[in-house]
Formats: C-alpha cells, sequence, structure tokens
C-alpha cells in the first residue's frame, strides 16, 4: 500500500531568526492578526485548518497522513516511518523551512519521493532544492497523476472545520466555540487583477472541485450530519462566488431552502461587479450570510468594482443581515500619506463586520510583479518578508517603512471609529432580524428566527465589559443595542448572567495580563489527521505509458491542465 505524508511548514513560527520574523505566529491566527486586528479585548481568533491538504489526502488512491504545524521532531518522527512520497505546501514566506524540510526527507527517508505545491512554487529557486515534484497548479490532479490514477475521477470532499472565539478566550476550554465547516468549491479567478496571487497562480481562470449546487449541498449536509447538527454555518471556498450563481449557486440555494432538517448558512467571496447582478433578498432567503469584499480603495481602479455604489451594497448586505469583510490596500500607485486616514474613514463607512488594511504585496506570478520589476521598484528583502504587512514596493510617494506603521494606525482609527468586530457583526444580526421577522417570505422567516438566536447567544458578552469598549461613543451604542435587544427577545437567562460575570472577570484578568506582563507567543499545536485510500479499482489506473510521462520536476505545465 503506498503511503503518502502531507504537511504543511513547521513551527515554531514565534521565534525570531533564520526562519520567522517578530511577530509571525500571529498571522497564523487568521482573525486576530487581520480581520480583526483591534487594541482592544475583543478580537476574535482561529487558526484556520490548511484545507488544501485535506482535499488532497481525501481524494488519492493511497494511505495518507496530514500534519499541520509540526514540530521539526515530530515532522522528523514521520519520516523515519518511511513513507513513499512526502509532499510539503508552503508559501513564499516559508521557503527557507522548506529547504530544511526537504533535506531532512532526504536524511531521514532517502527513497520517498519530495512534492512540493502552494503558492510558494511560484519561485525559481525552488527547483534548486531538488524535489521530484513540482505541482504548480490545481494538486489533487497532479497527485494523483503521480500516484498512478486517473485525475479525472469525482471529487470526494472531506469534514474540515475551523473554530472560532475571542483571542483572549483561546485557553479557556471551558468557553464554547463557534465551528464553521469549510467547503472547497473552486481556486482561481477571471477577473484577473494585477495584485492577486490566486488569480495568477491558476491561470486567471476558475478550477473547480465541486461542480454544482448539490455537490455543494450535499457536502454540507454530510458534514452536518457528521458533527450531529453542531455545523450548520459554512465558509465556501471560490474567489468570486457569485460569478457561478447559475451553475452552482441556484441550485445550493434551493436545496438550503428546501431543507427542513437544518437552516444552513454560508460565507464567501465576491466582487461588487458581480453581486450587483443579483437580488440580494433572494440570496438570503437561501442561505447567504457573510461576503468578503474586496474594496481595495475609495478610488480603486478595478473592474471588479464596477456595479453598484459600494456603500449602498454594504448597507443593504447589512440591513439583511449578511455580515461583511471590507478588505483596502495601502500603497496603490495614487496613494500619498495624507491620503491614507480618508481611506481608513472610507472603510469606517461602509462599517464592514471584519476589515483587512494590507500593504501591496505584489507576489511573484503576477501582472503587477513583473510591472514593478521592470521599473525598477522591488525592494530586495528576504522570502520571510513576504506577508501582508512587510513592504517589498519602492513608492515614490513614501519614504521606505512609512507604510506598515501607517497601516496599523489604520487599524485603530477603524477601532475608533465603529468599534469592535463582535459588536458589528451581533448588531448586524439584529438589524437583519427586525428587518425579516415579518416577512412574508417564510424562509426569510427562518432567516430572522436563526439571528435572533445568535443574537441571544452573543448577549452574555456584552453585559459587564463596556469599560473595555473604545470609547464612550461606542459604548453608548453597545448599550443602545443591549436594551434594544432585551426589549426585543426577553431578558437574559440566569444562566446568562451568570456566564456574564465569568466573561467580565476574564477580561478583568486578562487586562490585568496585558498591563503586567510581557506576551508570549502563542503558537497552534500539531495536528494529525489519517485519510484511507480511495479509488483503488483498475478502472482508476491511468495507462503505464501516460504514467512514464510524468517523472520529473520539467513536466510542471502537467499541473495547470486541471
Amino acid at each position: 500500500m503506498t503511503r503518502v505524508l502531507l504537511t504543511t511548514v513547521f513551527r515554531p513560527f514565534g521565534v525570531v531568526g533564520k526562519y520567522n520574523k517578530k511577530g509571525d505566529e500571529e498571522l497564523l491566527d487568521y482573525l486576530s492578526s487581520r480581520l480583526t486586528r483591534e487594541p482592544g479585548l475583543f478580537a476574535l481568533s482561529s487558526y484556520v485548518p490548511a484545507s488544501g491538504l485535506h482535499l488532497l489526502a481525501a481524494n488519492l488512491p493511497a494511505k495518507t497522513r496530514v500534519l499541520e504545524w509540526p514540530s521539526i521532531e515530530e515532522f522528523v518522527a514521520e519520516l523515519k516511518k518511511q513513507p513513499d512520497y512526502v509532499g510539503i505546501t508552503f508559501l513564499i514566506k516559508g521557503f527557507g523551512k522548506l529547504a530544511k524540510m526537504i533535506a531532512l526527507t532526504r536524511k531521514h527517508a532517502p527513497k520517498a519521493k519530495v512534492v512540493v505545491g502552494g503558492f510558494g512554487t511560484a519561485l525559481h529557486a525552488v527547483k534548486d532544492l531538488g524535489p521530484d515534484y513540482i505541482s504548480t497548479g490545481e494538486g489533487v490532479r497532479f497527485m494523483r497523476e503521480v500516484l498512478g490514477a486517473s485525475p479525472d475521477l469525482p471529487y470526494v470532499h472531506p469534514h474540515v472545520s475551523a473554530d472560532i472565539t475571542l483571542k483572549i478566550f483561546q485557553n479557556y476550554n471551558f468557553l464554547r466555540k463557534q465551528t464553521i465547516g469549510l467547503i472547497t468549491s473552486g481556486f482561481g479567478c477571471p477577473h484577473a487583477c494585477d495584485f492577486c496571487s490566486t488569480s495568477a497562480y491558476f491561470g486567471y481562470r476558475s478550477v473547480g472541485f465541486l461542480k454544482n449546487g448539490r455537490e455543494l449541498y450535499e457536502a454540507m449536509k454530510s458534514q452536518y450530519r457528521a458533527s450531529k447538527g453542531t455545523i450548520d454555518n459554512f465558509l465556501i471556498y471560490e474567489e468570486d462566488l457569485m460569478l457561478y450563481y447559475k451553475r452552482k449557486l441556484a441550485e445550493l440555494g434551493q436545496c438550503i431552502e428546501d431543507d427542513r432538517e437544518a437552516t444552513f448558512s454560508y460565507a464567501g467571496f465576491a466582487s461588487v461587479k458581480a453581486l450587483s447582478k443579483h437580488d440580494i433578498e433572494k440570496l438570503v432567503a437561501q442561505g447567504f450570510g457573510h461576503v468578503w469584499i474586496g474594496v481595495e480603495s475609495s478610488s480603486a481602479p478595478y473592474k471588479k468594482r464596477d456595479g453598484r455604489d459600494v456603500k449602498g451594497l454594504f448597507d443593504e448586505l447589512h440591513s439583511l443581515g449578511v455580515t461583511t469583510t471590507g478588505s483596502i490596500i495601502f500603497g496603490l500607485d495614487h496613494h500619498v500619506p495624507e491620503q491614507l486616514p480618508g481611506e481608513v474613514d472610507f472603510l469606517s463607512s461602509l462599517r464592514p463586520s471584519t476589515a483587512q488594511i494590507s500593504n501591496l504585496m505584489p507576489a511573484i506570478g503576477t501582472k503587477l510583479r513583473e510591472r514593478l520589476e521592470d521599473e525598477s521598484r522591488i525592494m530586495s528583502l528576504e522570502y520571510k518578508d513576504a506577508d501582508l504587512f512587510s513592504e517589498i514596493v519602492s513608492h515614490p510617494n513614501f519614504r521606505p517603512g512609512e507604510l506598515t506603521p501607517a497601516i496599523f494606525s489604520g487599524y485603530n482609527q477603524l477601532y475608533d471609529a465603529i468599534g469592535p468586530s463582535i459588536y458589528r457583526i451581533v448588531d448586524t444580526w439584529f438589524t437583519g432580524y427586525k428587518n425579516l421577522r415579518n416577512s412574508l417570505n417564510s424562509s426569510l422567516r427562518r432567516r430572522a428566527n436563526l439571528y435572533a438566536g445568535r443574537v441571544k447567544e452573543a448577549l452574555p458578552l456584552f453585559l459587564r465589559t463596556g469599560e473595555y469598549l473604545p470609547n464612550e461613543d461606542i459604548r453608548r451604542q453597545v448599550t443602545d443595542m443591549v436594551d434594544e435587544v432585551i426589549a426585543e427577545l426577553g431578558p437574559p437567562s440566569s444562566e446568562q448572567q451568570a456566564q456574564s460575570e465569568l466573561i467580565a472577570r476574564i477580561f478583568a484578568l486578562e487586562d490585568i495580563k496585558r498591563q503586567q506582563l510581557e506576551e508570549t507567543p502563542n503558537e497552534p499545536e500539531l495536528s494529525v489527521r489519517d485519510y484511507a485510500p480511495t479509488f483503488l479499482s483498475k478502472e482508476a489506473l491511468i495507462p503505464p505509458d501516460r504514467l512514464t510521462s510524468l517523472t520529473n520536476v520539467d513536466r510542471r505545465s502537467e499541473a495547470n491542465r486541471g
């Protein structure tokens, strides 16, 4: 039986040195480092699994083990079990760790074939490290061919989920976390924004895994039942989900609307251009619950911003209870220093539920990178600086080191203006409840009831934590919301009152710790998951003469056929 080991790069991330810079461990916490990067105690937290590795593992004709965030010692222990293939996924930032892991594989599992994948494969230097295979596109088809299986077999979708809580609650296991399911519908995007690494990586087109809405729905339903009904909220990976309404969302939405066992919600990524073509209320009736919109700038020079007025779109989404992520970029060509606070004001006016402010990151392989290299504007930096908060572009209107502090100042400005993300999320749900509770559409009334349940569950968080909010204006807004929630949905139960007291004590303790103790890096723990082989019938195999054409790293174009 063929055995495959799939792994991320190794931890630790919070040890400054050869492989990491200060704060790298924070970047693994997707919410607190980016989408709710707030100076207070309300920041959300989630360590998102490496979904791509799990999708690979669930679709290979081999016994496969997935390692996430192993230490070097844990990785070596797996190598000593002599797997036949070792697959390593990495970003450009992890290039140094990739080199170390390939060397360790050659030492401890010399017969194993090394396969590398991920966005870091855009680096030409990867080939110099001596892997046996480099997957530069869709990995499932590629790995099936490497293992001698037909690339065109159906996809099996694994059960993958992520927990969400407040960052300060991470170490309090007695507090319940919210769990969302992760569904991989497809990768790649035809919008071809010049800065977008995912769009470039997949050849400016969509590479699909789940073909239609029924398959999306069945993936949700399977995870819902496996979790005994605890997972009914999902994040769908697809670069612009709304582009595929006819092919996927219409059928998915009808399945969700017709389901009387569960009330599913889904989140996704979408452009203003694509969303402008749809009836938002109908989408909400059929499960649409959260959307990430790349706003980029108040005067964004991208076609994906064509369509509706951005603020009007955000306002309608919020009125229907749809939470939002709005992201903007600092360091675009038209930016000057005095303009950046205005960009944050513009983002604040949209009142996104969560937000991202980042530096311009021209990843290798993008059109933007090519242009900036031609203009000699790419600064020479180490691989470990390849993240959203590092400056790698020389900008004529900014001094070196000026943009990153402006980003962090922008996050603080946003927090002072519109308060914590968790407040904005709950307030949006409550607004949706009020607007939909008396709807003539029964599916919208179901959404209203769903929102009401979420608001009631979140209520204890706000009952005794007002002193930790950023200013008097935000305190007044939160107090008004709490009073209205109690008037509409009833007073908190005795259990919720006790919970609010516990939360207040944790806030007080964490506030003192912040003031008195030096913060220590918080690293994710090792995660190990095993997958049984799939598709082992003779019909699943490809002819030997076809297999021999895929034998070395020079056959890289094979990865892009998916």
